[in-house]
């Protein structure tokens, strides 16, 4: 079974670090961006299962990345 693959978009690292390393503790592929986009690069790039949003992040706000991901489905 593989891995639950997981990004986290946050651009208050020690936040994003902390969250990333829960996660890895409990066997999950994680990645982090520290900023929207940053994000937007990873999940073109990769196959993650779930997003880990912070709504508030410089240059590309994350209801915006948000929206974009969405578009992308489907």
């Amino acid at each position: 079974m593989e891995a639950v693959r997981v990004l986290v978009v946050e651009d208050n690292s020690v936040v994003a670090d902390a969250v990333a390393e829960g996660l890895r503790d409990q066997g999950m592929a994680v990645d982090i961006a520290y900023d929207g986009p940053s994000g937007l690069e990873k999940v073109v790039v990769n196959t993650d299962d779930v997003v880990v949003l912070d709504r508030d992040l410089p240059e590309l706000h994350g209801d915006k990345l948000c929206r974009q991901i969405v578009g992308r489905e489907g």
